[in-house]
C-alpha cells in the first residue's frame, strides 16, 4: 500500500512479515523473536550494526518491530526528505542480513533481557495464564520471547547450532510473497512504487 501526502513533515515505511513465534518449531522457543532482533545489526550494504537505528535518529524519527504469534512487523518513521536514504538501508534486512556470528551470542543477551523485563509486567502474566487454557501442544502455548536457555544453551546442549537454525528460519519464512508492505512519503505514487521494487 502506498499513500502519498504532500504536505507531511515525516514518511514512514512498514513490512509485515507473515511469520511469528507459531513458526518457531518445537526446538527453539523464540527464534521469530530473535530473528526479528539480528535484522536491525547490519547488512552486506550496511554492515555496522547500529547504522539504521542511527541514521533514523540523525533524521529526526525511531524505528522498532514486534513479534506476535502469526506475524512480525517493522516500521520506521522519520524526516520526509529522508524516506529514501531510510528504504535503502531498511531493505538490507530483507535481501542481505549478516546475523553475524559474534552479535548472535550477543542479541541473545538482550532478548533474555527482554523478557525478564516482561516477567515483571501484569498484561504478560494475564497472557501467560490466557495461553495455558489451551489444548496441551496447541501452537498458542509456546514460549514465544525466548531466552538465552531457550535459545543457546538448550541448542548447544543437544549439539545444535543457533545462527545456523537462524539463517534457515529466515530463509523459510522471510519470502515476499507472505510480505505485506506500506509506505507514507510525500512523492509521487510512481516514484514511491519505483522506490519499493
Amino acid at each position: 500500500m502506498l499513500f502519498r501526502s504532500p504536505d507531511s513533515a515525516k514518511a514512514g515505511f512498514a513490512v509485515a512479515v507473515d511469520a511469528g513465534s507459531y513458526s518457531d518449531g518445537d526446538e527453539f522457543p523464540g527464534l521469530a523473536h530473535f530473528c526479528e532482533h539480528m535484522l536491525f545489526l547490519g547488512s552486506e550494504k550496511f554492515p555496522t550494526e547500529s547504522d539504521f537505528d542511527s541514521f533514523c535518529a540523525q533524521s529526526a524519527g525511531y524505528s522498532n518491530a514486534w513479534t506476535s504469534m502469526d506475524r512480525t512487523v517493522y516500521h520506521f518513521m522519520l524526516a520526509h526528505n529522508k524516506l529514501y536514504d531510510g528504504l535503502d538501508r531498511f531493505s538490507g534486512f530483507f535481501t542481505s542480513p549478516l546475523f553475524t556470528e559474534d552479535l548472535t551470542e550477543r542479541e541473545l543477551n538482550a532478548v533474555d533481557s527482554e523478557n525478564n523485563k516482561n516477567l515483571q509486567e501484569d498484561s504478560r502474566r494475564e497472557y501467560q495464564l490466557w495461553r495455558s487454557t489451551a489444548k496441551p501442544g496447541h501452537a498458542v502455548q509456546r514460549f514465544g520471547t525466548g531466552n538465552k536457555q531457550s535459545l543457546w544453551d538448550t541448542p548447544i546442549a543437544n549439539g545444535t547450532n543457533t545462527r545456523q537454525h537462524l539463517m534457515d528460519f529466515y530463509k523459510g519464512c522471510y519470502s515476499a510473497n507472505i510480505m505485506k508492505v506500506a509506505v507514507l512519503g510525500r512523492e509521487d505514487l510512481d516514484t514511491l512504487e519505483k522506490w519499493v521494487r
